[in-house]
C-alpha cells in the first residue's frame, strides 16, 4: 500500500484533518492518530499491526491505496467514461445577439440585426429531432443565451421548446431548460407560457445584479435609459412566486462590491431568504476589473458572509471543488443565432472563432477547433502528477486551448497555492458538514 498522492494534511480551528481530494472524504484525527499517520506515511502497510481500525479506515475510504494503482490514469478513465455517458445532452441557443441594454463590461457587439431566421430555427428543431432519436437519451437541456434571448421570446424560445418538449414527451426523454437574462422582460406571461411546458422541473434563471439601485441602474443601462434595477427585482420575484428556480448573479468590482449590502437589504424586504430551495446567490467578478482582485476578494467574502448569516444559499467564483465545465463536454453544442456553433459562452460569437456549423440538415460538423478541444483535456502531464487534479484538472478546456500547449500548470500555481486550494476546499467541506448538522456525529 501507498499513501494516496490525493491525500493530504490540514489544520481546521486547531484539528488535524486527513482530507482525499479525489472522493473527498476527510477525518479529524487526535494527536496520537496523527503521530500514527506521519510515522507511517512512507510504509502505511505497518499500521495493519500497529492499528488495524485506523489501516482499515484509511483504505476502505482511499486514503492509502495499492502500490500499483495509477490514480492519476484511474481517474481520468472514469473521466472519459463520463464522457461517453450517451443518455444526456445540452443545447444552448442564442436567439440573438441583440440586447436591450449596453452593460459596459459585456463583450459582445450588438449592432446591427442579429437575430434568428426560420431556416436555423427549421435546423435546430431537426438537431433535436437527431438527439431524441437515440434510445440511450434520458435527458435533454435546452437553454437561452445571448444577446437577451427573451427579445425573441414568442418567435423563437417557445415555438423551439414546445417542439422540444412534444419530441421528448414523445420518447420519455426529460426535458429541462435554462435562461441567462437580465429580467427586464421576464413578466407574468413569459413565466406562465414557460410554466405551462413539460418540463422536468419549472424552468430556471440566471439574473444579474451590478451592485445596489444607484449602482445598477448605471451600470444596467438599456436602451430606453429608464432605470432597470426595481424592475428586474420585482420580475425576479414575481418568477419565485410561480416556483421558479433562480440564481441571482452579482458582478462585483472593487468600486461596487459594498453597495451589495443594500442589495442585502432589499432581498431581506421582499422576503427572499425563505426561498431557500429555490434561490441562491453567486458572487462574479467583472473580469476587465481584475488589477483589483486582490482588493476585491476581501470586500466580497464579507460581504458574501453578511448573505449568508442571512440565510441566503451563497456561492462565489472561488471554485474549489472539481466543476465540469459544459464546454469541455463533448455531448453539448452552443448554437448562435445564424447556426454557428461553439462550445463556450465567455467568450464572443465571432464566425472565425467558431468550431462548428448547423447543417441545414439538423446536424453538426465539427471543424478542427473542436477536436483540438477535445484532445487537450487530459494532455498535460504536470496535471497528471498534480495533487490537486481531481478538483481543478488544469481549469476548462477554454483556458487550456488559450495557454497552449504547456508542460507546466496551466494556472501557474505554486505548490504553496496548491495546499492553499486544498485548505480552502477543506473549509468549504467541513463548513457545509457544519450547516447540515453532521460534523461531529458522522466525520470523525
Amino acid at each position: 500500500m501507498k499513501v494516496s498522492k490525493f491525500t493530504s494534511l490540514h489544520i481546521y480551528n486547531g484539528e488535524t484533518v486527513l482530507f482525499n481530494s479525489e472522493n473527498e472524504k476527510f477525518l479529524l484525527l487526535s494527536s496520537e492518530l496523527e503521530k500514527i499517520y506521519r510515522d507511517h506515511v512512507l510504509n502505511p502497510n505497518d499500521l495493519q499491526s500497529v492499528h488495524p481500525e485506523f489501516f482499515n479506515t484509511l483504505k476502505n475510504n482511499r486514503f492509502i491505496v495499492p502500490s500499483t494503482v495509477d490514480e492519476a490514469e484511474t481517474l481520468i478513465h472514469q473521466w472519459e467514461k463520463n464522457d461517453d455517458d450517451e443518455s444526456s445532452f445540452g443545447i444552448i441557443i442564442n436567439p440573438t445577439l441583440n440586447c436591450n441594454m449596453r452593460c459596459w463590461y459585456c463583450y459582445e457587439e450588438h449592432g446591427g440585426k442579429q437575430t434568428m431566421t426560420e431556416d436555423t430555427r427549421n435546423a435546430i428543431c431537426r438537431f433535436i429531432d437527431d438527439k431524441v432519436s437515440d434510445s440511450k437519451l434520458k435527458t435533454l437541456n435546452v437553454s437561452f443565451f445571448g444577446g437577451e434571448p427573451l427579445l425573441f421570446f414568442n418567435d423563437c424560445v417557445l415555438p423551439i421548446l414546445q417542439y422540444a418538449a412534444k419530441k421528448c414527451q414523445e420518447k420519455s426523454i426529460t426535458l429541462y431548460s435554462n435562461f441567462t437574462t437580465n429580467a427586464v422582460l421576464l413578466t407574468d406571461k413569459v413565466i406562465e407560457a414557460l410554466n405551462a411546458l413539460p418540463l422536468g422541473k419549472k424552468a430556471t434563471f440566471q439574473i444579474t445584479f451590478d451592485g445596489n439601485r444607484d449602482v445598477h441602474n448605471k451600470t444596467r443601462i438599456g436602451l430606453n435609459k429608464k432605470p432597470t434595477y426595481d424592475i428586474i427585482l420585482h420580475n425576479m420575484y414575481s418568477a419565485l412566486q410561480h416556483g421558479n428556480e433562480i440564481s441571482a448573479r452579482c458582478n462585483y468590482t472593487y468600486d461596487n462590491i459594498l453597495t451589495f449590502s443594500d442589495v442585502l437589504e432589499d432581498f431581506m424586504a421582499l422576503g427572499l431568504n425563505n426561498y431557500k430551495e429555490v434561490f441562491s446567490v453567486k458572487f462574479e467578478h467583472v473580469w476587465q476589473d481584475g488589477k483589483n482582485l486582490s482588493k476585491s476578494k476581501p470586500l466580497m467574502q464579507k460581504i458574501r458572509n453578511n448573505f449568508e448569516a442571512a440565510g441566503f444559499d451563497v456561492g462565489s467564483d472561488d471554485v474549489h471543488f472539481h466543476h465540469v465545465c459544459y464546454a469541455d463536454s463533448p455531448r453539448h453544442a452552443v448554437i448562435n443565432y445564424n447556426g454557428d456553433v461553439f462550445k463556450c459562452t465567455a467568450r464572443d460569437f465571432a464566425t472565425e472563432s467558431r468550431e462548428g456549423r448547423l447543417n441545414n440538415e439538423g446536424r453538426i460538423e465539427w471543424n478542427e477547433k473542436f477536436f483540438q478541444r477535445m484532445a487537450i483535456k487530459y494532455s498535460n502531464e504536470a496535471c497528471r502528477n498534480c495533487v490537486i487534479l481531481p478538483i481543478c484538472n488544469g481549469s476548462c478546456t477554454q483556458n487550456k486551448i488559450e495557454a497552449g500547449l504547456k508542460t507546466t500548470c496551466f494556472l501557474s500555481m505554486t505548490e504553496d497555492a496548491k495546499q492553499d486550494y486544498l485548505k480552502a476546499r477543506v473549509n468549504e467541506i467541513i463548513k457545509a458538514c457544519i450547516k447540515q448538522k453532521i460534523y461531529n456525529s458522522t466525520q470523525k
